[in-house]
Order: structure tokens, then sequence, then C-alpha cells
């Protein structure tokens, strides 16, 4: 009796405990794979740095990723914006990418005027995300 409650144990760490830990492993290699995100990125531009927090937008707007990362995918990992979206106009694999201004000031910018609606204070003034840097004054 002993002996077959054995045979019956090692046969259902074959049938479920195997291909779940088979699985733990996929998972952790396809993680291990994905391009990590700094938690923020600055913009040199001519109106004034930019400076965008990946991790603030992340913990306060709770979706996932293919929000802002319109083009990813399992098959297709997000990137950064500007792997995509260039000074001028890109031919991508995926179609025509628009400059990376441009995504800036429609979708990102779209969504922050949506998120005043909803009584946040998301930044929507050019000043707001452009910062010009003060000239300090050498000293004699």
């Amino acid at each position: 009796m002993v002996i077959r409650l054995g045979k019956r144990l090692k046969l259902f760490h074959c049938l479920y405990i195997i291909p779940f830990i088979a699985g733990a492993l996929l998972m952790a290699s396809f993680l291990s794979n994905q391009q990590q995100a700094k938690e923020q990125y600055v913009y040199e531009v001519n109106l004034g740095k930019v400076t965008f927090s990946h991790l603030k937008h992340q913990e306060r707007l709770k979706t996932d990723c293919q929000t802002c990362h319109h083009e990813s995918s399992q098959e297709n990992p997000a990137e950064a914006c500007s792997n995509c979206h260039k000074k001028i106009v890109q031919i991508t694999p995926l179609g025509e990418a628009i400059t990376l201004s441009n995504a800036f000031h429609t979708r990102c910018l779209g969504c922050h005027q949506e998120k005043l609606k909803e009584e946040l204070k998301p930044p929507v003034k050019c000043q707001e995300c452009h910062i010009k840097q003060e000239e300090k004054i050498k000293p004699d």
C-alpha cells in the first residue's frame, strides 16, 4: 500500500510539478529578455529640457504598457519611444512613425488634457514640460 502511494505521488510530480516548473522557467526567460525601462528620460530640446518620469507614469496610470507603447506585444516588446519616433518621419517595419516631437505633442499632451478633465493636474502648458536652464552668473 505504501509503495503504491509513493508511485502515485511520483506520477503526480511528473504530471503537474514538472510542467509548472518548465512554465516558470519560460516566463523568467521571457522577462529577462525584456528591456528594462529607466526611471526617467531627459530630452534636450530648443524650448528647454523635458524630463519624462517613466516610473511616475507607471505608478499613476496603472494601465498595461500598450496604452503608451501602442505597437508592443509579446512578440514585439516595448521599447523607448525614441527607438521608433526620431527627429524626422521614419518608415519602420510596422509602418510610418511620426517624429518624436509630434508623438509627444499628440499622444502625451492629449492624455494630459484628458486627465485635466478628471481634475488631475498634469502639465499642459509648454513651460510646464519644457524647463529652460537658468544661466548662472559667474562672479568677477
